[in-house]
């Protein structure tokens, strides 16, 4: 079986903010925007989303902080 990863979510504070780095400052072409999120598609098999942190808690439970 081929393993991979087909999504990766990040949980943000302002998804305006993140959504202008990865877009306009890397050039990313969004596949989906609605309110409080923005999917793109980064590969073949793999979808990057953004998040508003309340609205990922409200859908997938609390989220865990990790600070390094």
């Amino acid at each position: 079986m081929e393993q991979r990863i087909s999504l990766i979510t990040l949980a943000v504070s302002d998804v305006g903010r993140s959504r202008d780095f990865y877009v306009s400052g890397l050039g990313w072409t969004p596949e989906l925007e609605a309110p409080g999120v923005v999917m793109i598609r980064t590969g073949e098999h793999l979808l990057f989303s953004l998040w508003v942190a309340d609205e990922f808690e409200e859908e997938v439970g609390p989220l865990s902080l990790i600070h390094i």
